[in-house]
């Protein structure tokens, strides 16, 4: 009888804007939340006994529903008993096949349909505060960083995709180094201090820079789970189940001046 090793698995991306996001564990289908739509400040020095000045503000009650991501696969009851870790590798194959839709519906999702509204097509878009000749990448995500700050959302995290972290990981000064260090050094990704996430889920030579903190909330109504079923057509009769695994999140994006959507122009 032959020898059984570890399961060569396939790649598998990290998923990483998820945590960038504040997020919520709801109990209901749906989320309410009040979201300021206005204000008048009228605040002034006063004379004593004057009258003081009327300020206002103004609020919306908005609703959110929450979606499901799913999918499912068939599997034999025999190979599930007779290879024990294939169900984990099953299991873990199903959670994360919805992290993976997951994230890039939390960048791209338009809001149609049970697609989640998401933060690219609400961020604002990038208009550089002030003009730098021959502009590098490092300088146009330094200008989406102070785009955010005079919006007054100071930024804590920039997204783009891992092909243009590495184009600025090799831009060289007129000596011909490498402005963020020597190849042979641990760099970790980071831009003024504000953590990068290099996803393949943004698209390329593109970039979100923002307060995310600030920028959106993402509700949790069902967290990913994996449940097992034979209540299927005809599984029971020739012993197969079904193995489902999903979730339900929304995401509420609700300051879209926090999030800065731009083009690095390296693409035509």
């Amino acid at each position: 009888m032959p020898t059984r090793d570890a399961t060569a698995m396939m790649p598998r991306r990290r998923m990483q804007v998820r945590d960038l996001l504040p997020v919520v564990s709801v109990s209901s289908n749906a989320v309410e939340y009040p979201a300021q739509t206005g204000r008048t400040n009228n605040a002034a020095p006063v004379a004593e006994g004057a009258v003081k000045p009327e300020s206002g503000l103004a609020f919306q009650l908005r609703t959110l529903p929450t979606q499901v991501i799913a999918h499912w696969i068939p599997a034999s009851r025999q190979v599930l008993e007779d290879v024990p870790q294939l169900r984990d590798i099953i299991d873990g194959e199903l959670r994360y096949g919805l992290a993976y839709v997951e994230e890039g519906q939390l960048l791209y999702g338009d809001g149609s349909g049970s697609n989640l509204d998401g933060m690219v097509p609400n961020a604002t878009a990038f208009a550089a505060p002030f003009t730098i000749s021959s502009a590098t990448m490092i300088d146009t995500v330094g200008l989406a960083i102070l785009q955010s700050a005079l919006a007054d959302f100071p930024a804590d995290g920039i997204v783009m995709h891992p092909s243009d972290w590495m184009r600025i990981r090799l831009l060289k000064d007129a000596d011909g180094k490498y402005i963020l260090g020597d190849p042979q050094a641990v760099i970790t990704p980071a831009l003024f201090g504000l953590p990068v996430v290099a996803t393949q889920a943004m698209a390329v030579d593109k970039f979100l820079v923002g307060n995310f903190q600030a920028a959106a909330t993402l509700y949790d109504r069902w967290a990913a789970r994996v449940e097992v079923s034979t209540e299927h057509a005809d599984f029971f009769v020739r012993n197969l189940v079904a193995i489902l695994a999903e979730e339900r999140i929304g995401l509420a994006v609700k300051q879209p001046l926090a999030l800065t959507y731009g083009d690095f122009g390296n693409v035509a």
